[in-house]
């Protein structure tokens, strides 16, 4: 693995986790409020994004700039669908068409990224 993209995803996942896990012991949802829960679930995205897209960039057998995107590409989706559901069920707004839904949207995403990067 590249000496480059290893440092800068565990250094800045590690630090925003530390973040989160310092707002979940000092804070509470009231006190945050709106627009301090959804910052927080915004950087839940980007560390398990970073956290995805290190697992999967750590698997392939060539390390290199197209297999960083393509691994970044799939871990922010795979992060996205897991946060967006996590955020509805704490909202208690979780029903089983927004899991088919948000599952979807991914899926098309997905397809679509697939379409216009291979053309």
């Amino acid at each position: 693995m590249p000496k480059t993209y290893t440092p800068v995803l565990l250094g800045a996942g590690a630090l925003i986790a530390l973040g989160l896990i310092a707002s979940l012991l000092v804070t509470s949802p009231d006190q945050l409020g709106p627009f301090g829960i959804t910052i927080w679930f915004a950087l839940l995205l980007l560390v398990t994004a970073a956290a995805l897209t290190w697992l999967i960039y750590r698997r392939r057998k060539e390390y290199n700039r197209a297999g960083f995107m393509h691994a970044s590409r799939r871990g922010f989706l795979i992060a996205l669908w897991a946060v967006s559901l996590l955020a509805l069920n704490s909202l208690r707004q979780l029903a089983i068409t927004d899991i088919i839904l948000i599952t979807v949207l991914v899926v098309v995403i997905d397809f679509y990224m697939r379409r216009t990067l291979a053309s």
